[in-house]
């Protein structure tokens, strides 16, 4: 389970009135701090907890908070300043101020609405989260669907790119038609294996891919895949292999390079300085993750 706050709440809906839970989550940063407002963090009555919201230097105390909130039944206030030196175990290293808030999760206050948000989630939808406190809203964040990475080709280089994808809590759909690829034992952290010949796959099952990777080391298969990436209309397109494979690939494609060149990715991922399937996976998604979150300097 990665720390993203889909997974965390994928994590609780379950367990949800099984055990007793408080939420914690950040409601205000000043300066610089390692999670941002709107970070979750989940604590149950057995004293388990799922998700950081530091580097490790805050968890111990707010579990610490948590026990009282559940004794009490009260919400309360935590907030941390690592520039105070008077108690160097709160100190975060970062020089910022953070702001918490602990609340319980339950039935009686209509689980803070993160029922509503996994509901949500899971047919694709965002949920916008208001909490609230004495009829002030606290704090209001929007939570995600995971993100749905699609990859065409089941090598034994896309099993790293799988690995890294699983950890960053990432839905993961191979498509591979050839038998001897994509096995389910190397491949058993995709959610889903399309097994269509020739990658004659319907587009609505896959429409929904915020990413896709093309890398099945055919120029047919790629042509084709890349037919169907373009139909989708994905956030991030990506195509292995060099320049001159990529303006192959377009042309068995019968898509124009001067017109959509631009969109696809290809060599694809970031000059990391690296050739094997581990550090190509790490460029690629890396340039993914930049795409997908808007991030720009």
């Amino acid at each position: 389970m990665s720390n993203a706050n889909i997974d965390l709440i994928n994590h609780w809906y379950p367990l949800r009135d099984q055990l007793q839970w408080v939420l914690a989550t950040i409601v205000n940063t000043e300066g610089s701090s390692y999670r941002k407002k709107g970070a979750l963090m989940l604590i149950n009555s057995n004293g388990q907890s799922f998700g950081l919201l530091s580097g490790g230097c805050l968890e111990g105390d707010l579990r610490r908070r948590a026990k009282q909130v559940l004794v009490t039944g009260k919400p309360q206030f935590a907030t941390y300043d690592s520039g105070d030196e008077s108690d160097f175990f709160y100190q975060l290293g970062c020089g910022g101020i953070i702001q918490i808030y602990l609340a319980p999760l339950s039935k009686d206050n209509h689980y803070l609405t993160l029922d509503q948000a996994y509901r949500a989630c899971q047919l694709g939808e965002n949920f916008e989260i208001k909490i609230e406190d004495q009829g002030k809203i606290v704090t209001q964040f929007t939570i995600a669907p995971a993100k749905s990475l699609l990859i065409f080709g089941g090598g034994i280089d896309a099993i790293p790119l799988i690995h890294i994808a699983s950890i960053l809590g990432w839905q993961i759909s191979i498509c591979e038609p050839r038998s001897n690829f994509a096995s389910p034992k190397d491949f058993s952290l995709a959610d889903t294996i399309y097994r269509e010949p020739d990658f004659d796959i319907e587009v609505d099952k896959i429409k929904n891919a915020d990413a896709v990777i093309i890398m099945s080391h055919s120029l047919s298969l790629d042509a084709k895949a890349l037919a169907l990436a373009m139909k989708i209309k994905p956030s991030y397109i990506a195509l292995l292999g060099p320049e001159h494979r990529k303006r192959d690939v377009f042309a068995r494609a019968q898509i124009d390079y001067r017109d959509y060149g631009d969109r696809v990715s290809g060599p694809a991922g970031f000059d990391i300085g690296g050739d094997l399937p581990e550090s190509i996976a790490l460029s690629i998604l890396a340039e993914c993750h930049q795409k997908l979150f808007k991030y720009s300097r």
